[in-house]
C-alpha cells in the first residue's frame, strides 16, 4: 500500500455528471432497479463513450487529411488512406449515437412494460408511434412529446444514414481544401437525377450528437423529477486501495457536499487512511450512524 500514489480517486461529484450519468448513479424508487434497468442505462452511456473515443481518434487524423491531396499531386494518383481512416470512424460515430438511442427504448420498456404500442425491437418504431400518438394513456405525454418532436426534426435522417451504412452501401469522403471541411458521399442513398452529398459531414455529425443527447438528457430529468428522497450507498472514490463510500438521497440540488459520510466509523481509527477529503466535505459532518456497516445494510 505503500507504494500506491497518495490520490484520492474522486467517484460521487455530480456538478459533473449529466442527467443521464445522475440517473444512472441515483437510480431508485418508484423506478424498477433491475439488471434490466441498470442495463439499458449503461447501453446509453457506453455508446455515448465509444462515440467520444471515435471522436479523440478521429481528432488525430484530422491533420494528416491534406496528405492525400499531397499525394495526388505528387504521384498522380492517391490511395486517400487518410480519408478513408477518417470517414470509416465518422460512419461508426453516426452508428453509435443511433445505437445509444437502443438504450433508451430497452429503458422505456422496461419502466413501461405495460404501455399499449411500445415495443422493444425497433426505433424507428419508438418514434413513429409516438409522432403519430399510438401509446395508451400510461406512457407519459412528456416523453411522447419528446420523441415526436426528434421524429419532427432529426430522427429520421439520422435512421436512413444509419440503415445505409449498417445493412447497404458505404460512403466515400474527400477533403475541400478551400471550405477547410471534409465532404461525404453515399451512391447508396442518391437518386438517378441526385447525388446524395453531405458537405462539411463533421458539422452534421456533431449536430446530431447535440440532438441524440438533448433527447436522452430531457428523458433522464423527467425519471429524476420522480425519485423519491431515498438515501442510497454511493462510492465517494477511492484512496490507497480503499473504498470510501456516502449515503445519499437524489436531489435536484446535489452537490458534492451532499449526503452522509459512511466511512467514518473505520477511517478515524487509522490516520494514514483518513480521509483526506474529510475536513473540506460537509458530509462528514453528517456521518451516518452505524458506519460503513449499517450503510451496506440500508442498502440492501
Amino acid at each position: 500500500m505503500s507504494d500506491l500514489p497518495k490520490i484520492f480517486h474522486l467517484q460521487f461529484d455530480p456538478a459533473r455528471w449529466t442527467q443521464l450519468e445522475r440517473l444512472r448513479a441515483m437510480l431508485g424508487k418508484p423506478l424498477p432497479t433491475t439488471r434490466a434497468s441498470y442495463q439499458a442505462l449503461d447501453a446509453c452511456l457506453g455508446h455515448l463513450q465509444k462515440y467520444q473515443a471515435l471522436c479523440r481518434v478521429a481528432a488525430r487524423i484530422i491533420p494528416n487529411l491534406p496528405k492525400d491531396r499531397l499525394e495526388l499531386e505528387t504521384y498522380g494518383a492517391s490511395r486517400n488512406l487518410h480519408c478513408e481512416e477518417f470517414g470509416a470512424l465518422l460512419e461508426a460515430m453516426l452508428c453509435e449515437l443511433y445505437e445509444s438511442l437502443d438504450g433508451l427504448r430497452h429503458l422505456l420498456c422496461v419502466v413501461y412494460p405495460k404501455a399499449q404500442g411500445l415495443q422493444d425491437k425497433s426505433n424507428e418504431k419508438l418514434f413513429q408511434r409516438a409522432k403519430n400518438k399510438r401509446y395508451s394513456a400510461d406512457f407519459p405525454e412528456p416523453i411522447r412529446i419528446a420523441l415526436a418532436a426528434a421524429y419532427d426534426d432529426w430522427f429520421p435522417k439520422l435512421h436512413e444514414l444509419r440503415t445505409k451504412i449498417t445493412h447497404g452501401t458505404v460512403g466515400s469522403f474527400y477533403l475541400d481544401e478551400k471550405q477547410e471541411s471534409v465532404n461525404y458521399i453515399n451512391e447508396g442513398l442518391s437518386s438517378l437525377n441526385q447525388v446524395f452529398a453531405i458537405k462539411d459531414i463533421l458539422s452534421t455529425v456533431r449536430a446530431y450528437d447535440a440532438n441524440v443527447r438533448s433527447l436522452l438528457e430531457t428523458i433522464a430529468g423527467f425519471f429524476l423529477a420522480q425519485l423519491l428522497p431515498i438515501p442510497r450507498m454511493y462510492p465517494c472514490g477511492v484512496y490507497l486501495g480503499r473504498m470510501y463510500i456516502r449515503m445519499v438521497a437524489p436531489t435536484t440540488d446535489m452537490t458534492i457536499h451532499s449526503g452522509h459520510c459512511a466511512s467514518w466509523d473505520w477511517f478515524e481509527k487509522e490516520p494514514g487512511l483518513f480521509c483526506p477529503l474529510a475536513r473540506q466535505c460537509s458530509a462528514y459532518t453528517r456521518k451516518w450512524p452505524g458506519g460503513n456497516a449499517a450503510a451496506l445494510a440500508a442498502s440492501r
